[in-house]
């Protein structure tokens, strides 16, 4: 596709792996821009106080209906703490 990874650039390992808010990570099955493997190593090096990650099935990169529904019910639980 000519669009380089993101892992490219940026070595999150090295860019902050210690957060002081809740972290959630949403991420699609088929994401070829950022790969779930990579993701899911990330994620679970990371601290935060609270963390959770969604792989959806049958979602890619972006903001399909399945992501945005996920995300909604993230904010949705969060504010109503």
């Amino acid at each position: 596709m000519g669009i380089p990874a993101m892992n490219a650039t940026v070595d999150f390992l090295e860019d902050g792996m210690e957060f002081d808010i809740p972290v959630y990570f949403i991420q699609g099955e088929r994401d070829i821009l950022t790969p779930p493997e990579i993701t899911r190593a990330y994620f679970n090096q990371l601290r935060a106080p609270k963390k959770k990650y969604f792989l959806l099935p049958d979602a890619a990169h972006g903001h399909n209906q399945a992501v945005v529904d996920t995300q909604y019910r993230i904010v949705k639980e969060y504010f109503s703490q």
